[in-house]
């Protein structure tokens, strides 16, 4: 499974990258385990 092509493109914008990484991360933990 991958983001969106937009999610992919804010993670690579420095000015977003430690808010984008933080939400990155909760979106992760809120995945299901199976995928």
């Amino acid at each position: 499974y991958e983001p969106p092509p937009e999610f992919k493109q804010t993670n690579e914008d420095p000015l977003f990258g430690i808010s984008v990484t933080d939400s990155t991360e909760l979106w992760l933990i809120q995945l299901p385990p199976n995928q």
